[in-house]
């Protein structure tokens, strides 16, 4: 069988981008993606790093549209002819219709939602809706520096 890809990524930015397209004849498959990797620490020759990518996949072999989320954890050493590194990392994966879809508390009847008090976090009352969820934005906290967004929602169950 031949498979032809090729897939695209801009590097060295404030967020890496990417795209991809895979096909083999019978099915074809794409992928975009956002990532960023922050070095953090050099110890010697060895430098360390850290970086996340949440990637979105469709085509013809995924039932399902999928995300997958990747937090990595790496060190890397310069010896000239070449270039050792050690990641490890962990893929958090999403099919269409799962966690990603707000309806599927809805369906649940053993959760019951809690508003949350976003003062009581050290946040202020517009980063909360109406239900007390909370919502940040990359643009939350802009004058210290922004960061990354995040959805928070807290439950109880009723069993």
């Amino acid at each position: 069988d031949t498979s032809r890809s090729i897939d695209v990524y801009t590097l060295g930015r404030s967020l890496d981008f990417g795209a991809g397209v895979s096909d083999n004849g019978t099915n074809r498959d794409y992928s975009v993606s956002v990532g960023k990797t922050l070095d953090v620490l050099n110890v010697g020759p060895v430098g360390t790093y850290l970086s996340g990518e949440a990637e979105y996949n469709w085509g013809d072999t995924f039932t399902k549209s999928e995300m997958h989320f990747t937090p990595t954890v790496g060190g890397k050493m310069d010896l000239g002819l070449i270039a050792p590194y050690a990641e490890v990392d962990y893929m958090l994966k999403s099919v269409e219709g799962d966690f990603t879809s707000i309806d599927k508390v809805k369906q649940n009847n053993d959760l019951i939602p809690q508003k949350i008090d976003p003062k009581l976090i050290g946040l202020s009352d517009y980063m909360a809706n109406k239900d007390g969820q909370i919502r940040l934005r990359p643009d939350s906290f802009a004058d210290q520096g922004g960061m990354d967004g995040f959805f928070v929602a807290k439950f109880t169950n009723n069993k």
